[in-house]
């Protein structure tokens, strides 16, 4: 099993977006909950990938009346191979 992360700075977002997305052979990323919902360019992302499983650690994060967990799966399908575990620090 393949594990990336997917944290940092903007710029350095950018181009572990572009690694993430030419590399097929990773299986589970890990990212804050903030990064998944973040900013246009980091909510694009993860609308793009095939996600099987979206793991949160912190439940009270999707309980908020201000979140938006569902885009997350939004557009998964059964034959998907990546997993998204989203955790918070």
């Amino acid at each position: 099993m393949i594990v990336r992360p997917y944290y940092g700075t903007i710029p350095e977002r950018a181009t572990l977006r572009q690694n993430l997305l030419q590399e097929a052979g990773w299986d589970v990323l890990v990212t804050t909950y903030n990064f998944a919902q973040g900013g246009d360019y980091d909510r694009k992302f993860f609308k793009k990938m095939p996600w099987a499983v979206c793991t949160l650690s912190n439940v009270y994060y999707v309980c908020s009346p201000l979140s938006r967990p569902a885009y997350l799966m939004k557009g998964t399908s059964s034959r998907t191979s990546k997993a998204s575990v989203t955790a918070t620090s």
